[in-house]
């Protein structure tokens, strides 16, 4: 180990946390990052299926028509899910989140 990590590791809170929190640490991690990634290949595998589905030949770029429709659906389904799990967060971004966090902590549901 390098003298300066040591240095690093003699600091008291430093110290505390590299030696009885950093095995939990990197196996929180590394269940959150194997739950991410099988998340995102599901995600993946989930929108062939309905690409397939929904256009058994396949999508060549010829139909514009489907970035107006498809788009206000996803946004009026992104609404609908919002409005119907969490009607507190009122707003479309990351700040009102934040701030209904802030103002109804015991109120907001998963």
């Amino acid at each position: 180990m390098s003298r300066s990590l040591e240095s690093i590791r003699k600091l008291p809170a430093v110290g505390v946390l590299a030696e009885r929190q950093l095995g939990g640490f990197l196996l929180a991690s590394a269940v959150i990052g194997v739950g991410v990634g099988v998340g995102a290949a599901v995600l993946v595998l989930l929108l062939e299926w309905v690409q397939h589905t929904l256009f058994p030949n396949g999508v060549d770029g010829s139909e514009p028509w489907l970035i107006f429709v498809t788009v206000p659906i996803g946004l009026l389904f992104a609404w609908y899910i919002a409005k119907r799990f969490a009607p507190e967060v009122a707003g479309d971004g990351v700040p009102e989140a934040t701030a209904a966090l802030a103002v109804y902590p015991p109120q907001i549901k998963l």
